[in-house]
């Protein structure tokens, strides 16, 4: 009798610890709109997932291309504060126009390697370079596998809290979903990494490790699995992206 009471006292105090308070719609939908780089444009909060393990993700609806459709925050259990990630997640690749906003297009987004240089997230170079918005540069970099991406708005900017992408693979998980099409594109732009929307996403703790799982609108399933955030609340630790076709 007693040993049943006990087990489901320990059963309650590990599922609160597990999913404890995360942050409201309202305070999400708030941190979403000041990662909006101009005027005139909005995002919505699409689904809100409890907190795990002092850590919680929210799914958006894309205003412009190169935004992410997944965010995250972490609770600083110092400050007793929740903190939105600068890594950013943007799961998907279609080779095909949607309707967002292309920065090239309006002359506000550029697309430039250094030397043949190959870039790999985890590199100090790289998240200098990535981490050079949070100072005086008013606009986002986009980490891809042979170039860097950045866009800025001159026109009509406002104030806004910068983020970045992981992208340094996609030319690698394009050629797996589309079959080697994307070698014969041009390596050194972003045109044909148009982004598509989730039609589905879960997000569990698994083996000791953070999982979201990902269905995007063509049909393709995205797995992020990682062990949490570094101290700074920048970057995700010890992440691996799996990627295919679900059909």
């Amino acid at each position: 009798m007693y040993k049943k009471i006990f087990g489901f006292i320990i059963y309650i105090l590990t599922s609160y610890n597990l999913y404890s308070q995360g942050l409201s719609l309202n305070e999400v939908q708030k941190a979403a709109d000041q990662m909006i780089i101009s005027k005139g444009f909005d995002v919505s909060v699409k689904e809100l997932f409890p907190s795990i393990n002092d850590l919680q993700i929210a799914v958006l609806k894309m205003p412009y291309r190169e935004f992410p459709s997944i965010i995250i925050f972490k609770k600083n259990p110092t400050a007793n504060k929740w903190i939105r990630i600068f890594e950013s997640l943007s799961p998907g690749i279609q080779d095909q126009q949607s309707k967002l906003l292309d920065w090239h297009t309006i002359g506000t987004g550029i697309d430039f390697t250094v030397d043949d240089t190959l870039f790999y997230f985890n590199t100090d170079g790289v998240r200098a370079l990535v981490e050079s918005t949070l100072k005086d540069v008013q606009g986002i970099i986009i980490p891809y596998q042979h170039f860097l991406h950045m866009h800025t708005d001159s026109i009509s900017q406002k104030d806004f809290v910068p983020y970045t992408i992981d992208k340094t693979k996609y030319y690698d998980y394009a050629n797996i979903l589309f079959n080697n099409r994307y070698k014969v594109y041009p390596s050194d732009q972003c045109m044909m990494f148009d982004s598509p929307d989730i039609e589905k996403c879960d997000f569990t703790f698994e083996d000791n490790k953070f999982k979201i799982s990902i269905l995007t609108s063509n049909n393709q399933i995205w797995i992020y699995r990682f062990t949490g955030v570094d101290s700074n609340f920048r970057y995700l630790i010890n992440k691996e992206i799996e990627v295919k076709n679900a059909l």
